[in-house]
């Protein structure tokens, strides 16, 4: 850190990857790496911009670091907002802001509820409505899982995993296109004095994998998977099998964001009416905004418990 408030940017990468070095290891200490591999790849840019002569060297520096610090940070949340990479942002000015995958989930979802007949058509936006308030009030699993199969509507994914009821299937699987996906575990039957177990976890873990298997499209990285139950206790066996993108949530935060996005899109559907898709755009993203159901709003709420934790 000496070195980099020298500016001595050559020294300061060469501790960095020291550091590195000293990093071997399980998943245990992943973001720990995630870290020196962004700031080794962050120093690398600013390096290429003081030093125009050897540009290319400290950018290769820089898109090395970046890809080595997305696969260290696959499954966490605190470096999500890494998308971009040395090239991009050597050419972005100092101080221009840059996309993050927040922006870009975001505006696919203004983008689909845009599109969405939704907004126009009041029978079709009541039932849907309906069955995501009353599924979401009940603990059957039938009812539940039906309501969070249409509340991907109302959040601005792009799709749901297609349900066929074969075994291992996700009760919900959410896919924001190929930027995001968003799975779905519901467990809202179970006895809140009991410990979650292993095999719940363990199956909760799998289903990106399953979706990805049956839309033949890989994972997006920075998917998540969300286990609903008013269980607040763990199986220790459990913490050990679940993975870094497992996070678990109450039934009364799931409730929370539906109501808030009903709330929002009787907004949307009121003040959209007539409007092109660039003039309900501007509407549509000011409302989510302001009721806090961006994309990147909610999942800040909901991704708070990672499982692994404890």
């Amino acid at each position: 850190m000496a070195a980099v408030w020298q500016g001595d940017w050559e020294h300061a990468i060469e501790q960095a990857r020291a550091a590195l070095d000293a990093l071997s290891g399980g998943a245990e200490i992943r973001r720990y790496q995630a870290l020196w591999h962004y700031l080794t790849a962050s120093w690398g840019v600013i390096a290429a911009r003081q030093h125009p002569t050897r540009r290319q060297s400290w950018l290769q520096v820089g898109t090395r670091h970046f890809a080595d610090a997305r696969a260290a940070a696959t499954d966490t949340r605190w470096l999500a907002e890494l998308c971009t990479d040395a090239e991009h942002l050597l050419a972005a000015q100092p101080g221009q802001r840059t996309e993050t995958p927040s922006d870009t989930l975001d505006g696919l979802a203004i983008a689909q509820i845009a599109a969405s007949p939704l907004r126009e058509d009041a029978r079709q936006f009541a039932t849907l409505t309906r069955t995501v308030e009353d599924g979401l009030a009940q603990s059957e699993a039938p009812a539940y899982e039906q309501a969070l199969n249409a509340l991907w509507q109302l959040a601005g994914a792009t799709k749901a995993l297609k349900r066929t009821s074969a075994a291992a299937e996700p009760d919900s699987v959410w896919m924001f296109d190929q930027v995001m996906w968003l799975g779905w575990e519901a467990k809202t039957g179970t006895d809140p004095d009991k410990e979650i177990p292993a095999g719940d976890v363990r199956e909760a873990a799998s289903h990106l994998t399953y979706a990805s298997h049956e839309s033949g499209q890989p994972v997006p990285a920075g998917s998540v998977t969300l286990y609903v139950t008013h269980q607040q206790r763990m199986h220790h066996a459990a913490v050990k099998v679940a993975s870094a993108g497992l996070y678990l949530v109450t039934p009364e935060q799931v409730s929370q964001v539906a109501e808030r996005l009903i709330t929002a899109w009787q907004t949307i559907r009121t003040q959209t009416r007539g409007q092109d898709l660039q003039q309900a755009g501007a509407t549509i993203e000011a409302a989510l905004r302001m009721h806090r159901v961006l994309p990147s709003q909610w999942l800040e709420e909901l991704l708070t418990r990672r499982i692994s934790d404890g």
